[in-house]
């Protein structure tokens, strides 16, 4: 098992997504909106975890990343396959809650939506591209494995692969 073999990452070409996210709005809301699904606050240009009650004073909006959910439209996908993630399933699950966890108090839009199992595989939906990546990380640091991680040419979307045996 080796943990320092390099992660196999295929970037765009260009730093920023050709498309715009249709997800993020072009204007900026006022602050104080709040989400009716999760809570979030939008305070001065960016959602955030609200740290104490506070009084709504604008018209709720969904955040991004709720309207996403909604509409079933993951920003990455990772895809965990092999004998280990058989044999040591709890703790690998364990890992990706944790990782998403610790992301979640840093970008609270990025968060897991959906995670199915096809044919001993599994596969957990993101709301952003991001996620995927720093959770795939997480795995081959804490486990070892080969992780390779591909980001969209022209949308802001990632695939990351993490795969061990034995």
């Amino acid at each position: 098992m080796n943990r320092h073999q390099p992660v196999r990452e295929v970037f765009r070409k260009d730093s920023s997504a050709r498309v715009p996210n249709s997800y993020r709005p072009q204007r900026k809301y006022l602050s104080g909106t709040r989400c009716p699904d999760c809570g979030l606050l939008y305070v001065h240009g960016a959602w955030k975890r609200a740290s104490a009650p506070v009084e709504e004073k604008r018209r709720p909006r969904k955040c991004p990343a709720c309207l996403q959910i909604r509409d079933n439209f993951p920003g990455g996908v990772l895809h965990l396959g092999g004998s280990f993630l058989t044999l040591h399933r709890k703790e690998i699950l364990q890992c990706v809650r944790n990782s998403e966890k610790a992301a979640l108090a840093e970008h609270p839009l990025g968060r897991i939506f959906r995670s199915e199992e096809i044919r001993g595989e599994m596969l957990f939906y993101s709301t952003t591209e991001h996620l995927v990546s720093r959770i795939g990380k997480a795995l081959r640091n804490a486990f070892g494995g080969e992780l390779q991680l591909k980001y969209g040419p022209e949308v802001e979307w990632a695939i990351a692969r993490w795969h061990r045996d034995g």
